[in-house]
């Protein structure tokens, strides 16, 4: 894996496996995820082309090759629109193997559910109602019962290129019939190519081509013995070449040699549908055909969306990840500008949220304090060794011997307690003479006993003209 990583902008940063595996084995051999289904924005058949690759892919070849990318494709049967059916509703239940409801409905979805259906068979579909009619069945149907293509212009709701029926009473209904014509969807005759299902005619050999493309028609007339043929002078697309033979009775004709009226390359009325799923396998999928990309082009690099055997092996498509300091935790889109953005933006919310806790603390400790304290402070002078000195009136000094800090009280007022006592009044006043109880660490001075100095280790004895000591707890 290159070391020098480039992000790309358009879809996640992609790189070519250097094994080549099976498609179902992509998903084990790409250890950070099986991907390129963004270099065609997820497509439709009807929409993908060369110009829908974008981006970069890693350690491709500069030969034209093909890659696996994470998407499969579904085909229904070749089939043939054989026009609009008129069908008792007593009939219904004797010509059908099997009758589904399908929100849907279309020739992809109706044929796959009647999967058991070989060639010869019919699918009928009116509206939402798939019905299986498998050839046996279909030749019990009154060749009466086909009428004019006119009457069987619905579209069906889940694809409007295909026609789902006319009106339904109480005693018919009016189905558009599809004859299954090739029951192999992986046939090769579609060539690998997506969107590459309707059929030509050229010099007498049906050969498939993009639906999209334009080209000319023969219209045959199938409620006639001969299916009388005319042509359409002018070039449609393989969907608007079907409307513009309806529109005159009949359908495309899906004769396969010369027709009488042209010797040009004409369309067939023989086709499938496709659907692509991407990125949505999983172990009931059943891929069908399973999607490639074929990449060619030094200078500029172009991409065509193909299928085939999902059992072939080719190197996958796997989304990259940044490995330079060997780890797996950032994708390369952190590499991005808008990663970039995002981190910082994560970041700073972290930050402000820790800021406004920790303000949050120190506000709550200063609430917990008393509205009046006196803090004591140790100014940075060198330690002394001079003995106590008394007390005079005019204060009380700091007995601890290494400052000459004073701490000034009145003869009768109060001292608060300074070392940690919160909230906690001393009377130390000559002139109440009240005797003070053990409280803490705070002796009452009144007393004529020995306090012991916690500071430099020894006993003080009481003196007459002191009543005060400062004593201070060490806990």
């Amino acid at each position: 894996m290159p070391d020098d990583i480039t992000s790309l902008q358009a879809i996640n940063s992609l790189i070519a496996h250097s094994k080549k595996t099976t498609w179902l084995e992509s998903f084990e051999s790409c250890k950070d995820g099986f991907g390129g289904s963004a270099i065609f924005e997820h497509c439709q058949p009807s929409t993908c082309n060369a110009s829908n690759g974008i981006g970069k892919i890693a350690n491709i070849s500069s030969n034209k090759d093909e890659y696996w990318i994470n998407g499969f494709v579904q085909r229904s049967p070749v089939v043939v629109y054989d026009g609009c059916y008129y069908i008792q509703t007593a009939t219904v239940s004797k010509i059908h193997r099997g009758q589904f409801s399908l929100s849907e409905n279309s020739v992809f979805s109706c044929s796959h559910r009647c999967h058991s259906l070989t060639q010869g068979s019919f699918i009928f579909m009116n509206n939402v109602d798939c019905l299986c009619v498998p050839k046996e069945k279909y030749t019990t149907i009154n060749k009466n019962s086909r009428v004019s293509v006119n009457n069987c212009k619905n579209v069906c709701p889940g694809n409007k290129k295909d026609f789902c029926g006319g009106k339904r009473t109480s005693n018919a209904t009016l189905f558009s019939g599809y004859m299954i014509q090739v029951a192999d969807q992986s046939s090769d005759q579609f060539k690998n190519d997506i969107g590459r299902t309707c059929g030509t005619t050229r010099n007498g050999k049906l050969i498939y081509d993009f639906c999209y493309k334009r080209n000319k028609a023969v219209c045959a007339d199938i409620n006639t013995i001969n299916e009388t043929e005319s042509c359409i002078g002018s070039e449609y697309s393989w969907f608007d070449s079907q409307m513009a033979c309806i529109n005159e009775d009949r359908v495309l004709s899906s004769t396969i040699g010369t027709h009488t009226c042209t010797t040009d390359s004409v369309w067939n009325g023989k086709h499938s549908t496709e659907v692509i799923t991407w990125e949505n396998f999983n172990k009931l999928s059943n891929p069908e055909l399973c999607l490639r990309v074929e990449v060619w082009g030094t200078t500029k690099i172009q991409y065509r969306l193909k299928a085939g055997d999902c059992s072939e092996k080719l190197q996958p498509i796997c989304v990259l990840k940044d490995e330079a300091s060997n780890t797996r935790t950032y994708d390369i889109l952190y590499g991005s500008i808008g990663g970039i953005v995002g981190f910082l933006a994560v970041l700073a919310i972290v930050v402000i949220v820790v800021i406004l806790r920790h303000k949050s603390k120190i506000s709550k400790t200063l609430q917990k304090r008393p509205g009046y304290y006196s803090e004591p402070t140790v100014p940075n002078f060198p330690k002394e060794t001079h003995s106590l000195v008394n007390v005079t009136e005019e204060g009380v000094y700091n007995h601890l011997g290494d400052t000459h800090e004073k701490f000034t009280t009145k003869s009768s007022g109060p001292v608060y307690d300074v070392f940690a006592h919160v909230d906690v009044l001393y009377d130390v006043s000559i002139t109440n003479n009240r005797n003070q109880e053990n409280i803490g660490d705070l002796y009452d001075s009144s007393r004529a006993v020995e306090v012991y100095d916690t500071i430099h280790g020894r006993e003080i004895k009481t003196r007459s003209e002191s009543d005060t000591y400062n004593i201070v707890s060490t806990r």
